[in-house]
């Protein structure tokens, strides 16, 4: 993929594809200063600048509600539009504060807090009609030489090419609106004491050819991330609930993107539960390419309400 993420204006004319997320996933500049103003290579925090972009409407969705971690790709794409060329996107974190609606646009304000030699930090807040939807603090470095080391792969996986595509009724919705390829093989076995090594594990990807624009895979992968946390959570706690009858929601979600991997190739996306408490669950996960490669790490905490508290309060 390419280091230079070009400008903010340019950012529709680079991504001729087919794919409906992509197009959601795009925002719209509408008030948008010179690229890289203040960024002269020394800490610009006491001059941040503020952009202004429209996100679209997500559109036909499960519940009417707009999806959490679209919300947070559009607002990581548009902190992107206003970073300097050479940096990547390695961090991301994530309040989901309010619930929006899916067939409204929603406004992304994205704040300059620093622009340094190797570091660049944003922070976006998306509002609808006036309201708090998200806040979102992301964090670009330009890369380094250094040297390396990783977790590896789980090599006793099927290949996704052995795996039959999902016919969970969320997964299937997801094809059909979002081009996303969910293949589930499963959580591992539960264990004596148990607990479960991984309660989720799956091939995902986008199933559309992508542009190698820096910006754009992470973005997606940001989508792919938010899906499935819930199902993952409340598997050791809530293993015969049906989950239409659980309330819950994703209440804050990090990401630190470790290496360049495409979202439109195959990855292996795994997850461990790590705790469950008060009604809230906490889950982590990493995401390695088909080469062996960990490309993205992160942690959600999700709320988790049993069917006879579902509908008894809200957040």
């Amino acid at each position: 993929m390419s280091d230079s993420p070009g400008s903010a204006m340019a950012a529709d004319e680079t991504l001729v594809t087919s794919s409906r997320l992509i197009e959601l996933i795009v925002t719209k500049p509408l008030d948008i200063a010179t690229l890289g103003a203040g960024s002269n290579g020394s800490d610009s925090s006491a001059t941040a600048a503020t952009d202004t972009f429209e996100a679209a409407a997500h559109g036909d969705w499960l519940g009417g509600f707009a999806h959490g971690g679209l919300v947070a790709a559009q607002a990581l794409w548009s902190a992107s539009a206003t970073v300097p060329a050479g940096l990547r996107v390695h961090s991301l974190h994530a309040y989901f504060i309010g619930v929006g609606a899916s067939d409204q646009p929603m406004t992304i304000r994205v704040t300059r807090l620093r622009d340094g030699k190797s570091f660049a930090t944003r922070s976006a807040e998306v509002t609808q009609n006036g309201r708090l939807i998200l806040h979102l603090v992301s964090s670009f470095h330009r890369d380094e030489a250094g040297p390396d080391y990783q977790l590896g792969i789980d090599r006793r996986v099927p290949a996704p090419e052995d795996v039959a595509p999902s016919d969970h009724a969320l997964m299937v919705r997801l094809r059909e609106l979002r081009d996303l390829e969910y293949r589930e093989i499963g959580p591992t076995p539960l264990r004596g004491d148990g607990t479960f090594r991984a309660t989720r594990r799956a091939w995902v990807r986008i199933d559309a050819p992508l542009p190698d624009d820096p910006r754009l895979h992470p973005c997606i992968l940001t989508v792919i991330s938010d899906v499935g946390t819930v199902m993952a959570a409340r598997l050791p706690i809530m293993r015969n609930v049906a989950w239409q009858s659980v309330g819950a929601a994703s209440l804050d979600h990090t990401m630190w993107f470790h290496r360049p991997i495409r979202a439109d190739a195959w990855n292996l996306y795994e997850i461990q539960t790590l705790s469950a408490q008060r009604s809230r669950s906490l889950i982590r996960g990493t995401m390695h390419a088909q080469n062996g490669e960990l490309g993205v790490s992160l942690v959600q905490e999700v709320l988790i309400r049993p069917p006879s508290a579902a509908h008894a309060g809200s957040r």
